[in-house]
């Protein structure tokens, strides 16, 4: 018999009936446990507990699922790190692409661990407020990370992160005032788009239910894919005048690795 001498394992244990004991559901479990060279690592019992009642009567099997979603969340989350420092070394084997994988891979991680508060504490913040900071959020962060994308040295890299983190560095600027503007200008335009997006969802919800709607806006709604792609394409051209026509400065914006 082959024995896997790295597995572990959790016993589960359970009788209906005060009468009854778990003594020979233990023993039989570790025996078997020991032939094939498992390790128990925890042992969960409902002593007592019809199996009729649910996982919140059973507290014993209750702590094994919550053990064991734990240990999926913590391998998931080593996973979206590993799997974010990989993609960082797909662009170069280097320092910096590690860090920066890994920094995203942490953001990943972090986003899901919100994700997972919310739904447990019921949690459902207005969404006027908390959608365009969230929005905000996360384009600082992501936009920080890609420090380590484009910079040399982590020196380099050193220095604009504290030039970002110090209130006084922006007073001063060194690209292209076109550039600022196409940045604050595709922003915003993505800000727009997402929001366009979200009310004729609404708006589409609201007509199926209701059984109405026609005129300009129900057109919109059912057709946006014909008309989003070419906004997509126009702010692409944008970009695109804006940075052959911003000179050596726009270099510094552009990527064209791909």
């Amino acid at each position: 018999m082959v024995k896997h001498k790295d597995r572990r394992v959790a016993l589960y244990l359970r009788v209906s009936t005060s009468e009854q004991t778990t003594s020979n559901q233990r023993r039989e479990l570790e025996a078997v446990a020991e032939r094939h060279g498992w390790s128990v690592v925890s042992k969960f019992e409902d002593a007592g507990i019809s199996g009729a009642k649910g996982r919140e009567q059973r507290p014993g099997l209750d702590a094994l699922m919550k053990a064991v979603a734990r240990r999926e969340v913590w391998w998931r989350n080593v996973v979206l790190v590993v799997s974010m420092i990989l993609f960082g070394l797909w662009h170069k084997a280097t320092l910096l692409f590690i860090l920066w994988g890994f920094y995203h891979g942490v953001l990943l991680v972090l986003h899901r661990q919100v994700q997972g508060l919310q739904r447990k504490f019921n949690w459902m913040p207005d969404g006027a407020l908390w959608t365009p900071f969230s929005w905000a959020v996360t384009i600082s962060f992501i936009s920080m990370g890609w420090i380590f994308f484009r910079t040399h040295s982590l020196m380099e890299a050193r220095q604009m992160l504290s030039a970002v983190l110090s209130p006084a560095s922006y007073s001063a600027h060194f690209l292209s005032s076109n550039l600022y503007g196409l940045v604050a200008s595709l922003a915003a335009g993505y800000a727009i788009v997402l929001l366009v997006i979200d009310v004729l969802d609404r708006y589409s919800f609201t007509t199926e239910a209701s059984g109405w709607g026609s005129g300009i806006i129900a057109l919109a709604a059912r057709n946006r894919w014909y008309w989003i792609p070419p906004l997509y394409v126009l702010l692409l051209l944008l970009v695109l005048v804006v940075t052959h026509t911003g000179g050596p400065d726009s270099a510094q914006f552009m990527y064209r690795r791909f």
